[in-house]
């Protein structure tokens, strides 16, 4: 290898080995990353830097042959590592969209049945007379005491507890759609605490 080669010469060697060890490479790189393509592509870029670092080799010796494969055999194991880097990525990604997809999917559900839940409820209550609605408002949400309800309103404690159970059997019976046969767990839970 002559360090003193000027640049005519350097173009003409060069030119030399291009046309002797291009196809070899290509061949040999196919080898490792099964693609012709990606194999020309990496030829083309091994045989860029040895032109653009200026390095001298002599097409007659075995040498060259050698480094040109020992050249693109690294050229394509860098190549194969910033792929598999590559899908590794894309794969985390995708498995992060999927998650995200199914959060948000379940999210609009939830808000969705949230909302039906509501106006259900507010449905059923609405269909309450309004004296009713005032008791149930007052005992259910506010937390009332019966016997002070049935002072402001006029009737017997035993009246308001009667309106509060109809209203908690006909929001029970219009949310059942929603979570599934809530009496028989109340069936349950009244045997469980009366024995």
């Amino acid at each position: 290898m002559n360090a003193k080669t000027n640049s005519a010469d350097f173009d003409e060697v060069f030119s030399v080995n291009y046309r002797l060890y291009a196809a070899a490479v290509i061949r040999f790189l196919r080898r490792i990353v099964h693609d012709l393509h990606v194999s020309e592509e990496i030829c083309q870029d091994v045989f860029l830097r040895v032109y653009e670092k200026r390095i001298d080799l002599d097409p007659e010796s075995p040498q060259t042959l050698n480094f040109f494969f020992t050249a693109a055999k690294n050229a394509a194991i860098d190549f194969i590592r910033r792929k598999r880097c590559e899908e590794e990525k894309l794969r985390s990604i995708q498995v992060e969209e999927a998650v995200l997809d199914r959060q948000f999917y379940e999210d609009i559900e939830n808000m969705c049945l949230r909302g039906e839940v509501l106006s259900t409820l507010s449905d059923v209550i609405s269909g309450f007379p309004e004296n009713r609605r005032a008791v149930v408002a007052a005992r259910c949400i506010d937390g009332r005491p019966a016997a002070s309800l049935a002072r402001e309103s006029g009737m017997s404690a035993y009246h308001v507890r009667k309106i509060e159970r109809e209203a908690h059997r006909k929001i029970r019976s219009a949310m059942e759609r929603y979570f599934g046969d809530t009496n028989a767990q109340n069936r349950l839970d009244r045997k469980k605490y009366s024995r």
